[in-house]
């Protein structure tokens, strides 16, 4: 069924994007920069504040696939607006100094973030058919922009006026965020998707090798850019650098990152562009990856190395997105290969920073731990090229 966007629907659609996505990382990133006022304000100790980064990734890798179902049951727009509502009673909870409360919180925050993740897509290629590369990138660019400011704004805030100030501020965002979802709701395309479900596959998404192999991308490149994310610091002070140094190569890793979020998309939609990206991400992670274990470079040569693999990281994960669209014949398979894949890349995400430092532990040398790096960069390349032979799931 052809659906005519007119020009003012469409910039009203992508104004919803725009105000869902600030809220689709903000939430966790703005917590890092704060954790020492959140641990001191509810006595958090230590060994739990991890919990704060690890339930979201826990919580994105198991309910995503139950979200695909509900969104197709209930429709996507109306289920990611449900949940976005639990995002902001989590954002209420955890201006709560109660250890309990801001746990729960911090939960039914990675529920709402979760609905978006898995349906977001599903909704720009049901709503945006002819341009949804403008609405990837529109989702991408804004979630990484307040992602990036949420860092650098939410221990400005703290210092500035108090922890619960910052809090409260995260819950207005999140208000802003379901308020400006409303206009989604009221005209749904319900009916169509009905129509595009009854004459979709009917077999599981999980049978499908394309799937798999797109499930297998994402999960690859989350498990390289949250274990070196995780564990970057370490290696640059073994590497001789000092603590501020090594903290200012992790910023550039992720400054490197933003930009591609706005152009990946329109690169992937040209002829051989996705192809280009795949061996640029596989040869940026890959000799990144080498320099970082080479003793002795200078400062310069490292933030280069830095800036190589932040673009690489953008690139990939930006490419994910972009496949769950460029893949699927329409919004239900959309949703369903965005919830399989993104199972499996958070559940990678969450074990992987924990077995590379046992493996750190187990050698006392980074050197196994950048050199297994290397090898998943080496196989992230190969999945995406046999990936970008494949015309769609079914």
């Amino acid at each position: 069924m052809i659906i005519i966007v007119t020009k003012r629907k469409t910039n009203l659609i992508l104004f919803s994007i725009i105000l869902l996505a600030i809220n689709m990382r903000l939430p966790i990133t703005s917590i890092p920069p704060i954790l020492g006022s959140l641990q001191k304000a509810t006595g958090l100790p230590n060994s739990s504040a991890g919990l704060l980064t690890t339930i979201p990734l826990l919580t994105f890798a198991l309910v995503s696939p139950i979200l695909a179902w509900i969104g197709k049951k209930f429709g996507n727009e109306l289920t990611i607006l449900l949940f976005f509502c639990l995002l902001v009673v989590g954002s209420l909870f955890r201006i709560s100094t109660s250890i309990a409360m801001v746990m729960v919180g911090t939960f039914l925050i990675a529920l709402g973030i979760d609905s978006a993740n898995v349906l977001l897509p599903a909704v720009i290629k049901d709503r945006l058919q002819f341009k949804p590369m403008l609405g990837v990138s529109a989702y991408t660019t804004s979630m990484s922009l307040a992602a990036a400011l949420g860092t650098g704004f939410a221990g400005v805030i703290v210092a500035g006026s108090s922890l619960r100030i910052a809090m409260i501020i995260l819950t207005i965002i999140g208000i802003i965020s379901v308020l400006g979802w409303l206009p989604m709701i009221h005209k749904t395309n319900r009916t169509k998707f009905q129509v595009a479900s009854s004459t979709s596959h009917k077999r599981s998404i999980w049978s499908s090798k394309i799937s798999w192999l797109i499930s297998l991308f994402f999960g690859l490149q989350s498990l390289i850019y949250y274990s070196l994310l995780t564990w970057l610091p370490s290696i640059f002070v073994s590497n001789g650098f000092s603590s501020v140094q090594a903290g200012t190569f992790v910023t550039i890793v992720q400054i490197g990152s933003f930009p591609c979020a706005f152009v990946v998309p329109f690169l992937a939609d040209r002829k051989h562009g996705d192809a280009i990206l795949v061996w640029i991400l596989g040869l940026g992670f890959t000799l990144g990856t080498i320099c970082f274990g080479i003793n002795g470079l200078n400062v310069w040569f490292v933030s280069l190395a830095s800036l190589v693999v932040g673009i690489s990281s953008g690139i990939a994960f930006n490419l994910a997105i972009v496949y769950f669209a460029q893949k699927s014949i329409n919004a239900e398979e959309t949703a369903e290969i965005s919830g399989m894949a993104q199972t499996v890349g958070y559940l990678l995400a969450a074990v992987g920073p924990v077995v590379f430092g046992y493996l750190q532990s187990f050698f006392h040398s980074w050197g196994p731990v950048l050199i297994i790096s290397i090898i998943l960069s080496i196989c992230l390349l190969i999945v995406g090229i046999f990936l970008n032979k494949q015309k769609s799931v079914f």
